[in-house]
Order: structure tokens, then sequence, then C-alpha cells
């Protein structure tokens, strides 16, 4: 610190203190008075800080040298002057007693009367001193050390603190107060015609100056305000109505009525007065006659239906203008006075409603052209356009304004309409760069003569022939959409016909990630803010993917493979393969990663598809009858089987053939590969012979048929949500040793009685897990629907 300017001071505040110095931080800068901070009351730079005094905080602090600590961090800054000290000083604090006049009713000029109202030369400075009543400066012309002199130019009606401050001093203890009282002193003109509409101006003291906290009445019809100073108001004086003649004007403002003897005389004799118009009615730009009485030159002005009319000539009888553009109908004409005010409006000239042309005036069938219509007497807010057809292309093309019609022809040509028949592709990423092929009819082969959009969104034209256009799709900022390609020509519509293509999110682009890669393997993934993302690939192993009030959507263009250690579907989220209406068609693999060891969500686990809140809806292709028995005996070394129900298994479909041997045959199971599948759906090849013999015979024991006939079962489905064996817990568990006797008298142990060989961890295997949040509006928090799919343990 090299310097402190100020170390004395009011003791009401409004010190303003000034430190000089180097090293200031000013992030990281406390300027503490005694034991008070006042850092959030500074300003701070490098080399200096502000800041202006409250009130003294304490008596205690009255009169003393309190010290001025600045600490950058934890480090004090060092003094270099014995100076760093502030004081709360009676003697420098001025004092202002008295205040003469205590009420004013206008512009006054006060004394005011007090003690340390100039101790320094500075304070001595009329410009240095400020004197505020209720807001308002009072401009000071003198001071003396007992004495300021300011004029004050009105303030509201109201009783008031007067505010005194002085630079380099600080704020003035204060106890005189002025009252301003609510006062009328003259309006002018007092005398005008009977319409009304003539600005009035109403002196006086004590307004606001918020129009809004302004009303004045003419009697008892309000005067719209214009504007409002202390000492004066503008407002716009009502026609007489009911009112008496003179009527009392009366003004409140701030709440405050102010006492009236001022009074505005209506007088017939000088009122402006339309007898007749000619002609009564024509277009824009017709000459009007006005006649009548008590028009004033250089003082009148005309409109018609609230549009000027261009005033040519003035006499106290007669008036000549021209007539402006204004909506077709019948539209009052009023002449205003300066002096007087309106005149009657009662007379009325008609504006006709003209239709001059239409361009262009053909077009395609398909519409969405830009049409210009001239004429005259439009009205852009009840306006309506419609067409009558007459014949298969020629219209008419109807103007309506309230009950008046214009009519001109538009014709719907053939040869200027272009059809769209497709579009290829059909969809594409929102980040736009899709190549677009819309093939069609009677297109220009000018570039610049077509456009195309998509949901509002360009698709810049690359070239263009009489049967094809070529353009590249701009970036859609929303998320999926599907809209109609709207082919436009110039000056001939928009082609006929209606294709769509579709905006989505593909996992696979790169824009669906903000122009990024998608995500790699270890990835968080949170797809939310409604958001829908179309799943078209296969991932790397994924740390998990959060669906947040948003949508994860397998694409069915083609075989994708999901593969993640953690799936969680929260605020109504959507995790959608397929429909139950429109089952996913292609091969869909999700493969859920974990071990025993994997960090478990609450409630969920680990290696777990989590639905806390929200839909899973997971439908593979419905294969009909997914169990069926052996029509005859398969016996080993057999490379067929006959069913006793036809099937639709598709060709490389996995079957199981469970045993039909005794209690010691549970190995005797097999499963096989469909090859191929007869055409009556009852013959299966399978990849390898069988092994074992698999009966499918019947039997009658008396009366009774038994059938002893093997199941044929279809294990797979084009849909699979399986688990994964992490390789570091995949110790094999040998089968039992043949001859091994599972009687229930046997000794042997076997392995706990596990009979076939097994992999250690296996049982960790996948989950699917629905476990819905309380609800309190008894809402379906959680809606999870599974048909036709392959849930495996591993893989």
């Amino acid at each position: 610190v090299f310097f402190l300017f100020i170390h004395l001071g009011s003791i009401l505040g409004g010190t303003q203190v000034t430190i000089n110095g180097n090293g200031f931080a000013p992030a990281n800068t406390r300027v503490i008075i005694g034991r008070i901070d006042y850092t959030s009351q500074s300003t701070i730079t490098y080399s200096q800080i502000t800041f202006t005094t409250p009130s003294v905080p304490s008596n205690l602090y009255i009169n003393q040298a309190i010290p001025v600590t600045i600490l950058i961090g934890t480090n004090r800054a060092i003094c270099s002057s014995a100076t760093c000290m502030f004081q709360w000083s009676t003697s420098d604090t001025p004092f202002v007693d008295s205040v003469s006049p205590t009420a004013i009713t206008g512009t006054q000029m006060l004394t005011l009367t007090g003690r340390n109202l100039a101790t320094n030369p500075t304070a001595a400075i009329p410009s240095n001193t400020h004197v505020t009543i209720n807001g308002t400066s009072c401009n000071v012309t003198s001071i003396t050390n007992s004495t300021i002199l300011c004029q004050i130019s009105g303030v509201a009606a109201g009783h008031y603190s007067i505010l005194v401050s002085i630079d380099g001093v600080g704020n003035a203890v204060s106890v005189a107060s002025l009252t301003s009282t609510a006062a009328l002193s003259s309006v002018s003109p007092m005398t005008i015609g009977t319409n009304g509409g003539v600005l009035l101006t109403i002196n006086g003291n004590g307004f606001a100056s918020n129009i809004n906290n302004v009303q004045v009445n003419a009697g008892s019809s309000s005067c719209a305000i214009v504007q409002a100073t202390q000492n004066q108001i503008q407002c716009i004086a009502p026609a007489r109505g009911s009112n008496g003649s003179p009527t009392v004007i009366s003004v409140i403002s701030n709440g405050v009525s102010f006492p009236s003897t001022l009074s505005l005389t209506y007088n017939t004799a000088i009122t402006p007065t339309i007898s007749s118009v000619s002609p009564t009615s024509g277009s824009a730009s017709q000459l009007l006659t006005i006649t009548g009485t008590n028009f004033v030159s250089n003082e009148t002005s005309v409109v018609v239906g609230n549009v000027p009319c261009a005033i040519f000539s003035v006499s106290s009888t007669s008036i000549t203008c021209t007539v402006g553009s204004s909506p077709a109908g019948s539209q009052p004409v009023i002449v205003q006075v300066t002096s007087t005010g309106n005149s009657n409006s009662n007379v009325q000239f008609q504006y006709a409603l003209r239709v001059n042309s239409v361009a262009p005036a053909r077009g395609s069938y398909g519409g969405g052209q830009l049409l210009t219509i001239v004429g005259d007497g439009f009205n852009g807010s009840n306006l309506a356009i419609t067409t009558v057809s007459v014949s298969d292309t020629t219209c008419s093309l109807i103007v309506s304004i309230g009950g008046l019609t214009q009519t001109v022809s538009y014709v719907y040509q053939a040869s200027l309409t272009a059809s769209v028949t497709s579009v290829s592709p059909t969809r594409g990423g929102t980040g736009g760069g899709t190549t677009l092929t819309i093939t069609g009819t009677n297109f220009p082969t000018a570039l610049g003569a077509i456009s195309v959009s998509i949901a509002g969104v360009s698709c810049n034209v690359q070239s263009v022939t009489p049967t094809v256009v070529i353009c590249f799709t701009g970036s859609y900022s929303a998320t999926t959409i599907q809209a109609p390609v709207i082919v436009s020509m110039t000056n001939a519509g928009i082609a006929v016909g209606s294709v769509q293509f579709q905006y989505i999110n593909l996992w696979s682009s790169p824009w669906t990630w903000g122009g990024n890669p998608p995500p790699g393997a270890g990835a968080l993934v949170v797809i939310d803010s409604g958001n829908t993302v179309y799943f078209d690939t296969a991932t790397p192993i994924l740390k998990a993917i959060v669906i947040d009030n948003a949508s994860l959507i397998f694409d069915d263009n083609q075989d994708v493979a999901l593969n993640v250690e953690y799936i969680l579907v929260v605020n109504n989220g959507l995790f959608q393969v397929g429909t139950e209406s429109n089952p996913f068609q292609h091969q869909a693999f999700i493969t859920m990663y974990g071990q025993l060891r994997a960090i478990e969500l609450p409630i969920y686990g680990a290696k777990v598809l989590a639905l806390r809140q929200g839909t899973v809806d997971i439908h593979g292709v419905d294969y009909g009858q997914t169990w069926t028995q052996l029509g005859t005996t398969a016996n080993n070394g057999a490379s067929q089987i006959t069913l006793r129900q036809a099937v639709s298994w598709p060709v490389g479909s996995q079957i199981i053939i469970p045993t039909t041997g005794d209690y010691e045959s549970q190995g005797e199971s097999e499963v096989r590969t469909i090859t191929a599948l007869s055409t009556n759906g009852l013959t299966l090849t399978l990849d390898t012979p069988l092994n074992f013999t698999h009966l499918g015979v019947s039997q009658t024991v008396g009366s009774v048929t038994v059938d002893a006939r093997g199941e044929v079962g279809l294990l797979s489905h084009n849909v699979v949500f399986q688990g994964s064996v992490t390789q570091t817990w995949n110790q094999v568990i040998p089968p039992c040793a043949v001859g091994f006797n599972p009687d229930q008298f046997a000794v042997q142990s076997c392995f706990l009685g596990r009979y076939g060989q097994e992999v250690g961890s296996d049982q960790f295997g996948a989950t699917i897990m629905a476990s819905g949040a309380n609800s309190s509006d008894n809402t379906q928090d959680v809606i999870l629907r599974l048909s036709n799919v392959e849930v495996s343990e591993n893989h």
C-alpha cells in the first residue's frame, strides 16, 4: 500500500476511500477496517482499491483511528506509510439543522442551515455538494460552512427528508425536511370545441413524473395523459359528452387529490363541423373535398379511417385533401384543429376494394406458390383470399374484405406442375450430408429454378434433370422426425406427390455424438433430454448406457450387437428392440458383461438391464410353434428327424431333442442345428447325426393310448439377450464319470450331485430386472414386455 486517500469521514458514511498500491489480486483480496470486512463493497484492481464507507458500525469506532488491513489470500499487504488508518470523525461530519422555506408550491430557492458544511477547500466547491429531495436534485449555487443555497424545480406532493452528501467528506446528518404542496395554477387552453381532442397543458406543483401514477378528469371523463413532470401535465381533452360547461378539472397524483378551481369550457360556436364530403366513395389518391365550418388554416389535419388525408388547401368552410390507402369499407372522416379540437365523426367515406392483378397468374397443381396481388383497400388483419374452381385448371381468386369482394383469374397449369414419386434413401442422420436422389417428372433443368426442403431444413441441390433431383441434406437441430420432401419451383409452386424422409440419430454417426466418433470401449453413454438414438452397429464393450427421458431403439435395417456391462432406464426412458405389433426382423445380440466382483447397482446388482422408470420392449420374430414332438422315432446316427406338427423354423436355428431314456440318461439330450426344412414343415435335416435314439411312438394300454414321444424344442431366436463368461472365472467342472448311479441309495457325491459338465462361475448370468420407484399418483412406472426372445445364461 503506497497511499490511502481520505483518512477522515462522516459518521453517517458515504465517504469514498481510495487506496493506491500494487499486487492486489481482485479475486483474492480482502479489505478490513478494524474487524469488519468491506470486501463486498469494494472495487479492486491490481493497483487500486476504492470503497464507500457505511455508517459508523459502532459508537466505539467514533473519533478513533481504525487500522485498514488489506489481505491478499492470507498475506497482509505492507503499508509503506504510517497512514493506513481511517476515522469516523464527528468534527468532519456535516450537519443540516433546518431549511427555509419549509414548504414549496413550485420552483423555489432553498436555504439549508447547519454545521461543518465546508470544512475543507474541496467541500466549499458547490458542484461537490449534492442535495436530493425524494430523488430530485436541488441545484447547489453556493455553500459556506454553515449555509447551502440550492434551487429545487419541483417535487411530487408530500413530506420528505432532505439528504445531503459532500464529496470527500460523506453524508450529512440531516434533521431538515420539506413539504411539497399539491397545487394547480392554470390550464391552457381554457375553451375548446365540444368534441375534445385538444392537447391541454395543466401547470401546478407536486405532480408525479410517471404518467401511470397521474389521473386527470374533465368532469366525469378521463383526459388521456401524454406526459407529466413535477410542474406540468399534458393530456388530450375528452369530448363534452354528458358533462356540463364549464366542467371542473380534477387531478389525482400518487393517490393525492389536488385542490382545484380550474375549469374547462366547451363551446359549440368554435367546434369544427363537417357537413358533407365529395365524392363519398373512392380509392387511394382520390381528391376529397370536405365542406363544413370552423376550419383554421395552419392548424388543421384530416384523417379518413385513421389514415391521414394529405391537405391540399384549407379555408374556414372547405378543405381539399388527397386520400391515403385504407382498408375497404366505410371509414369516418374527422377534421382536427389544434386549438379547438376534433370535428364530428358521423360523415363517412366509402373506400372501394380494387384488385388490379395477380402475379404470377399461373402455377403448379401442388400449390405453394407465392402470389403478389396488386390493388387497393386491403386489410392485413381482416383479409380472406379463396380460390373457386370453375374448370379443371382455371380458378377465380377472390379477395374479400368484410362484405366487399373482388375477383381475378388464376390458372393451375399442368405444364408447370412437377411430381415427386420417390426418394432414396428414405432416412439419414440429423447431422445432414446424406445424398438424396429424388425421382419424379417435369422438374426444371436450371439449378436456380428448384429448391428442396425437409422439415424446414434446406437440402442443397447438386444437380437436376427433368426426372431426377440430387441434393445434400442439411443439419436438423432436433431429434428424429419424419417429414415430407418439399420440392419447390421458382414461379411455379410446389411439386405434387407425398414422399417422406426421416431424420434420425444413428449410433454409428459422429453427428449423433457432437461430431465425435461413436462411444468406444469402457465408455459411459448417457442418452437424455428427449433424444432418440437408433442403434445400427456392433459396439465394443461399453461400461454403461443410461437412458434418461430418452429412447434407444434398435434399427431394423441390419444385424446389430450391443456389448455393455450395465443398461439403466430411468425418467420415462425407452429401450426398444422391435414392438409387439412390429417385431425385430434382423439378428440382434445384447450381451451383458460382468463377473462375481463387479460393482453392483443398488437394487439391481451387476451384469443387468435395469428398468427403474420407463419402458423396455424386446420382441423377436414369432416363429409360431416353438415346441413339438417327434412324429417317428429318431434313431442314433440319423441326420433327419420327422415332427408330429409342422413348423416354420429358420435354417440355421438350434434345436434341442431331450432324452427319452431312463433316469440315468440325463446326458442323452442333444442340441443340433437345422440345415434344411422340408416344404411341409415336418422334416428337419440336422448338421450332425444323432448320438442317441429318441422315441417317437404311441402305446396302447387297455383302452388308453399313451404317447412315448420325445419333444423337439426351438432354442434359437433372432433376438438374443445373453451374459458373457469372464475368463478369470471359467473353471470347468467335469461331468460325472460313466456309471455314476443317481439312485436315492447311492453313496457317490460326484461334486454335490451335478451330473453334466459346467463352468464354475456360469451361475453369475445376465439379468433383466424391473423395479419401479414408488409412485404417489398410482401411475405405471415400469413397463416390461418380452416376446420371442432367446435369453441365454452365457455365450
